[in-house]
């Protein structure tokens, strides 16, 4: 009988590790796609049908980026803080729903991601 009961409790501890990593490995998957994701956003930034139009340099503000360029960041941005843990709920109270925020914020992690990048390497 106890050595049913240690074999089980030796199992159990083994599956309670292996969920950890697994937990852990989906995270960083998640982190790598949507700093993947996020890149690529602002590759799209920078293609020619995208570039700032001669009505938005002559919009008051110039030069800061336009709602519509910052719509095509902001969907990767928002998906780059989820990736680290933050909720919906606490990137809007940081950020205040400003855009630029949000975009800043995802600028921030992926220089910090790209920086661990080159230490590890």
């Amino acid at each position: 009988m106890k050595k049913t009961l240690i074999a089980a409790a030796f199992v159990m501890i083994l599956a309670s590790c292996s969920n950890e990593n697994t937990a852990v490995l989906t995270q960083e998957n998640q982190k790598t796609e949507a700093v993947n994701n996020f890149k690529k956003a602002l590759i799209s930034f920078n293609k020619p049908d995208n570039q700032t139009t001669e009505a938005e340099k002559q919009a008051k503000g110039y030069p800061e980026m336009s709602e519509r360029k910052l719509d095509i960041l902001y969907p990767a941005a928002k998906g780059l803080i989820k990736s680290t843990g933050v909720k919906e709920e606490e990137m809007q109270r940081a950020t205040n729903g400003d855009k630029k925020a949000t975009l800043k914020w995802a600028l921030e992690i992926l220089n910090d991601h790209n920086n661990l990048e080159l230490s590890s390497n």
